[in-house]
Parts: structure tokens; sequence; C-alpha cells
């Protein structure tokens, strides 16, 4: 790897420097009208389940592979 002049490192540090840094673990709770809710997508249990596995309980063992 051929290495970067003096001068174009300081500008790619600098240029580094002012980049926001986002990361799930700074987004914190969701913030809605009425303000942050930790649980503010918690559907409980049987919700979740049946948004992961779908509506057909039949259908949540056998195993399905998508592209």
């Amino acid at each position: 790897m051929e290495e970067r002049p003096d001068a174009q490192k300081q500008i790619l540090i600098e240029i580094a420097k002012k980049l926001p840094i986002f990361t799930r673990a700074q987004s914190g709770a969701p913030v809605f009208v009425s303000g942050p809710d930790r649980n503010g997508f918690n559907l409980g249990l049987h919700k979740n389940l049946l948004q992961v596995f779908g509506e057909d309980r039949k259908l949540w063992f056998i195993p399905v592979f998508t592209r």
C-alpha cells in the first residue's frame, strides 16, 4: 500500500473529526410525540412471536430458507 503525503493525511484527519458518529448504543430510547419511551416498540411476548414467526403456528418449527 502506498503511503499518503502528510498534507493529505492531515486533511483526512480533520474531515474525520467532523463526521458524526452514530451507533445503536447512543441512539437511546425511541422518542414519540408524547416523549421518550423505553418500551416504545415492545409488543409483548405473544405479539412479538407473531411478528417474527407469522400467524400460522404450525409453520413455526419448519425451517424456511430465504435468499
